[in-house]
């Protein structure tokens, strides 16, 4: 059977690499230097796929939710484990995300949102992350009645970054003179 596409013609039937139009990329790297390529971004493959699928947010974890859900599932436990063990080393950043087809009125989802990052929250501080590591970058407004979206079918409902809490003013502090009473 040939199929033919609304103008009648027939499917022509060539290979798949005779069809692309542009080479994918080798590597990052060529000699050592970093190869300038607008399929990179931030050192992650734009196309890089996370857990949950293709990513739009760099180097953040994602963290999914069901829909409509405030818990975290397993799969999703054994992230929190790895994000745990990074926020132990370093700052890193992550995403909650939620499937596109989540569409709440405002208070709805404020309440999903804070009940989403109290889990997060809750589940990083049994695995030793301190609850003053973890900030909240971004959640939308509560006015704020469009989607974020983050890769294909889910939408961006928080951002977090988790690592040593910054104490205003202890950074400006020199060495020599703290602890010593002015």
């Amino acid at each position: 059977m040939t199929m033919r596409p609304g103008g009648g013609e027939q499917i022509p039937l060539v290979p798949v690499d005779q069809l692309r139009k542009v080479d994918n990329p080798v590597d990052a790297t060529a000699g050592g230097a970093a190869v300038t390529s607008p399929v990179m971004q931030s050192g992650v493959a734009v196309n890089a796929s996370g857990p949950s699928g293709a990513r739009l947010t760099g180097t953040a974890t994602q963290v999914p939710f069901d829909f409509g859900a405030t818990t975290l599932g397993g799969s999703t436990l054994a992230l929190i484990d790895q994000i745990a063990g990074a926020a132990k080393k370093g700052t890193t950043d992550v995403v909650l995300v939620a499937r596109d087809n989540e569409n709440w009125d405002a208070r709805k989802r404020d309440k999903l949102t804070d009940q989403r990052i109290a889990a997060v929250t809750s589940a990083l501080a049994n695995r030793g992350v301190a609850p003053g590591a973890i900030s909240l970058t971004w959640r939308p407004d509560a006015a704020d009645t469009s989607i974020h979206r983050d890769g294909p079918g889910l939408q961006e409902i928080a951002k977090l970054r988790i690592g040593s809490p910054v104490v205003s003013g202890a950074a400006s502090i020199p060495s020599d003179s703290a602890g010593k009473g002015g």
